[in-house]
């Protein structure tokens, strides 16, 4: 992995900007603008982190900009992008770093592919593993994917890409509106990456671009997080489920979050429980009358619960007890 800042050619700066969104992402978001090369127009969106993130990421020379609540991914990336201006935008995860060339990779083949809305790199793992994706509940598994090679050699077009880290153009990215600001967490690059595939656009791999991605580190693994992470998930599936009239059935969801809530008993496994509780909470609050509303109207519903708790003269919340609040 890269710790060290590379240099930069001077068109990349005046033809790439990077998006980085963090919520307490002190403890990786370091390594992630280190790893780009130099000179670079990095924007930091940060969703309100409790911890220093925005002073991390601005000692190592990116600007900042900061959110009075945690926005949403989408909305805070959407933000990012509209205070840029140039023709390309990287989006990348906090907890994700460059290989050495990566950023280069992706962007010649960027220019090689006019129609190539997105360039996705081959992300690795923290075991090595390369991280492909040929389906999800927007893409179901075709059969040009089931007769792929597990790991394409060259440049070719994907059905998705991982939001880890997407080089987008810009003009592709604001045709279709960017990301959907009512997906508050989950789902968004599979969003995007169907919206641009129906209007012609093609997605790249770029296997000769690596980057190394901590899936999931970068917010700190609690209980509370874990809870409300689960949570998060479940209902931007419902979301996507009713965007795209697609099945999604509450009481077969109802029953695996049982079962995996009685698999954690048993193995003792606290993360894995209260995952399972954020899935049980987030049904509950569907059965209760939010199926109108979005993930990003839910969560912040929930906030104004806090709000009124405090405004009423209760103890105030920290901030893990108001996420447990929201499920």
């Amino acid at each position: 992995m890269v710790s060290m800042r590379v240099e930069t050619a001077d068109h990349w700066e005046r033809n790439i900007n990077v998006i980085i969104v963090t919520f307490n992402s002190a403890a990786v978001v370091r390594d992630a603008v280190r790893s780009l090369p130099r000179g670079m127009n990095v924007i930091v969106v940060d969703n309100a982190s409790a911890d220093q993130s925005v002073l991390v990421a601005g000692a190592e020379g990116a600007r900042c900009i900061t959110c009075d609540s945690n926005i949403g991914f989408g909305r805070a990336s959407n933000l990012g992008a509209a205070r840029s201006s140039a023709e390309f935008i990287l989006f990348l995860n906090p907890d994700a770093v460059l290989g050495e060339h990566a950023l280069e990779a992706m962007y010649r083949a960027a220019m090689r592919f006019p129609d190539a809305a997105i360039v996705g790199p081959r992300l690795i793992d923290g075991e090595g593993r390369t991280c492909l994706r040929y389906s999800s509940i927007l893409h179901p598994l075709s059969d040009d994917a089931l007769n792929a090679p597990c790991e394409p050699e060259g440049v070719c077009c994907m059905p998705l890409l991982t939001g880890a880290a997407l080089l987008c153009r810009r003009s592709a990215f604001e045709q279709v509106g960017g990301f959907d600001e009512n997906i508050f967490l989950y789902y968004e690059d599979d969003d995007l990456c169907l919206r641009l595939r129906r209007a012609g656009w093609s997605l790249l791999y770029e296997p000769e671009a690596e980057v190394f991605h901590g899936s999931g580190r970068s917010s700190p693994q609690t209980s509370a997080i874990a809870r409300f992470k689960s949570a998060q998930r479940l209902l931007s599936r419902f979301y996507i489920a009713k965007k795209y009239a697609l099945p999604f059935e509450p009481g077969y969801e109802r029953r695996k979050a049982l079962k995996r809530l009685a698999i954690s008993v048993v193995k003792c496994d606290r993360l894995r429980f209260a995952s399972a509780l954020g899935r049980l909470g987030a049904l509950a609050q569907l059965n209760d009358g939010a199926t109108g509303q979005t993930p990003a109207q839910c969560f912040n519903s929930g906030r104004a619960q806090s709000s009124r708790h405090h405004a009423a003269g209760n103890p105030a919340l920290t901030p893990t007890a108001e996420l447990d609040r929201l499920i």
